[in-house]
């Protein structure tokens, strides 16, 4: 007699590409702690170089300016990627402007909070939550 089997949740795995790297840590581990996986890069060249060993990343959590560099060479390699990712833009400053310019419509502001991170990524799925909007926009508009 066959076992009907459990329905699978899965969270996505993060990828935070930031050269900030004790902010970076904090931020994996709050992920972590929601019950993510989570990889970091700290550097452009550093995420291209994770998303090609892990084919698990699901979500990239993107900071606007690293080394001095902006994020639009990045993004168009991710945009190439053989498979969808989700990008979430995130910095210290609105740059939700910049980044909707660059087609990135999610953003949260920097520091990313315990909540960002629930309400963020759903926790049964890691589906997005339908408050984020509200939550990355309330510091920066």
């Amino acid at each position: 007699m066959e076992q009907a089997s459990e329905p699978v949740t899965s969270t996505p795995k993060i990828l935070v590409v930031d050269d900030n790297r004790d902010y970076s840590r904090i931020v994996a581990l709050q992920l972590r702690t929601a019950g993510h996986a989570c990889v970091e890069a700290f550097a452009h060249s550093e995420a291209i170089k994770r998303l090609e060993q892990d084919d698990d990343i699901d979500v990239v959590l993107l900071d606007y300016i690293m080394h001095r560099q902006g994020p639009e060479a990045l993004l168009h390699q991710l945009r190439q990627w053989p498979r969808k990712l989700r990008i979430i833009g995130t910095s210290s400053s609105n740059r939700r402007p910049e980044f909707a310019a660059l087609g990135i419509v999610e953003f949260v502001r920097k520091p990313l909070t315990q909540g960002h991170v629930i309400q963020l990524f759903d926790r049964a799925g890691g589906s997005p939550a339908t408050t984020t909007a509200r939550v990355s926009g309330s510091r920066d508009e």
